[in-house]
């Protein structure tokens, strides 16, 4: 029986010692079940924005402020003769890409529609993009220079290339919403009786047609953009490419078109206009707004829309004659 007893006793023990551990715990309260003690309340302080409050806005104007204060640093530093002068170039690329990107912040990534934006704004958010493109695509060439003497990797070469293409995105991005608002704004011109930009009707036409011979290639527009820069110093102000949404609501096939804002009889319409008949590039020149067909004077490159064809053919649109 003692042996038994024995045999068995640290099972009772662990047993017995379970049980008391057991009522103690239940008598005591807990420290999860607590009640919290109340804390004394304290002056509100500001709530701290999260990482997906902080806007595009905030996060631009935190560059802007970074690269300005990156400038200032170098400078001090090329005037100590610590840093040279191409350290200081690239910190005033550096400022003016984020200066850039601060206005496309403000314009195109802040979500707001074509239609609360002004021209004004809409030609600063079209010449942030267009810089960026151009300070890309030296720095690419620079690149290039560098690889080919063995000074930067080849994945180095494809990021800078990667980032141009994205710029270019965006700048073609840029481009359709200008021409929204450009198109919107002529809209609400015509609707308050704004006639100033239509044409005589006794002495010209609505639009100019002509009908070249050869095929319009996109590829031929880099160009035409060239040469127009070295003729007015300036970018051609190229609207639209290809189709897009305004297009597509009206109803014209716009595929493989290149739509340029221009007067037709202003000097740089008329040097577009002879430039394309030189090499029989056909194009539609809009001297007015016209419903269904065009929001605004501009040149259209490339051959007609069939549906602006038939509108044309149907006697929809008064005093058209092809001219040459």
């Amino acid at each position: 029986m003692c042996k038994r007893v024995c045999r068995h006793s640290p099972k009772l023990l662990f047993c017995f010692l379970v049980v008391c551990f057991s009522v103690r715990g239940q008598n005591a309260p807990s420290a999860q079940t607590a009640p919290a003690k109340p804390q004394k309340p304290r002056d509100s302080a500001p709530v701290q924005p999260s990482v997906e409050d902080f806007s595009s806005d905030a996060a631009s104007k935190a560059a802007l402020e970074k690269a300005q204060e990156n400038l200032a640093h170098v400078q001090a530093l090329v005037a100590a003769g610590q840093k040279s002068q191409h350290d200081l170039e690239e910190a005033q690329t550096q400022l003016a890409d984020a200066q850039d990107e601060e206005t496309l912040a403000r314009t195109l990534y802040s979500g707001r529609p074509a239609q609360d934006m002004t021209p004004e704004e809409a030609q600063s958010m079209l010449a942030a993009a267009r810089n960026r493109v151009d300070r890309q695509t030296k720095r690419v060439a620079a690149d290039k220079v560098l690889r080919r003497k063995g000074h930067l990797t080849r994945s180095q070469l494809a990021d800078s290339e990667a980032e141009l293409q994205a710029r270019e995105r965006v700048l073609s991005l840029v481009e359709q919403r200008v021409w929204q608002i450009e198109q919107l704004t002529a809209m609400a011109s015509q609707e308050d009786g704004d006639t100033a930009g239509a044409p005589d009707s006794d002495t010209t036409s609505p639009i100019i047609r002509y009908d070249g011979t050869a095929l319009f290639n996109l590829r031929e527009l880099r160009g035409l953009e060239r040469s127009y820069q070295n003729q007015f110093h300036e970018r051609l102000p190229v609207s639209a490419i290809g189709q897009t949404r305004l297009h597509s609501s009206l109803g014209l096939n716009h595929r493989g078109r290149v739509d340029v804002a221009l007067n037709p009889d202003c000097p740089e319409g008329v040097w577009l206009r002879q430039y394309l008949e030189d090499r029989h590039i056909p194009y539609l020149a809009f001297r007015c707004a016209i419903r269904g067909a065009a929001t605004a004077p501009h040149i259209h490159i490339g051959p007609e829309s069939s549906r602006l064809r038939v509108i044309r053919r149907s006697g929809s649109l008064k005093r058209v004659r092809a001219l040459r």
